[in-house]
């Protein structure tokens, strides 16, 4: 199972220290445990969570989660997602995954 980038969580708790407020987005809607585990890591930096739960459109939970980030004000927003590797597995043509 992929963890949650450490990059994400190191770059969350840089932001914080320069004084930006942030958001995190859990967007890896298939992997079991992703949400809780983006949960974990939100209550640690004690960051702003933005999920819909599992099998969801991760489009529509960005969508979401951006927009009520900004009526709160946030300053950065950053999302997780399946990444590349799980969106392979899932037979993701390389043509598209090219395209985005």
């Amino acid at each position: 199972a992929r963890n949650f980038d450490p990059t994400h969580t190191q770059t969350c708790y840089y932001l914080q220290r320069h004084g930006l407020s942030v958001h995190l987005a859990a967007c890896d809607t298939f992997r079991s445990g992703a949400v809780e585990q983006l949960r974990t890591h939100a209550v640690c930096l004690e960051a702003t969570l933005h999920e819909q739960g599992y099998n969801k459109d991760a489009a529509s939970v960005a969508k979401f989660a951006i927009a009520n980030a900004k009526k709160a004000g946030a300053d950065v927003m950053l999302v997780d997602t399946a990444g590349t590797n799980t969106m392979t597995r899932a037979n993701v043509s390389r043509s598209l995954l090219s395209e985005l």
